[in-house]
């Protein structure tokens, strides 16, 4: 997968199950659990993503967090702050998988960062 295009999103929610039973109802999705209170799922078109209970990085109101594919988080940070983002997680390990980080940018919209294999 090229870099710099969006690779994963994660949609936040108040009810695991009532989340699957709504996606999985209107667009077919199946999940499969990937951790504690976290169900990753596949669309169509091989765009992934995965739904998540409300935390500190998403919440009502906030409720979707994009992330972009980039070479490397560590260079993509600096710029993010330098053009008026706020870096809200450092780079941070997913083990057996990557790296992510989020920011917000100068409009305080929040997105992630993916560095890693995008395999499925």
């Amino acid at each position: 997968m090229t870099h710099n295009c969006f690779c994963h999103v994660e949609i936040c929610v108040g009810d695991m199950q009532r989340a699957r039973e709504f996606y999985e109802g209107v667009f077919g999705w199946s999940f499969r659990p990937f951790g504690d209170n976290y169900w990753m799922f596949n669309t169509s078109d091989g765009m992934g993503g995965a739904i998540t209970t409300w935390n500190s990085k998403c919440r009502p109101g906030r409720g979707c967090i994009n992330y972009v594919h980039v070479e490397e988080i560590d260079e993509a940070l600096p710029r993010i702050k330098k053009l008026g983002g706020r870096v809200m997680q450092k780079k941070t390990e997913i083990p057996h998988i990557g790296w992510s980080a989020l920011f917000t940018d100068p409009f305080g919209n929040p997105l992630g960062l993916f560095q890693g294999n995008l395999t499925r």
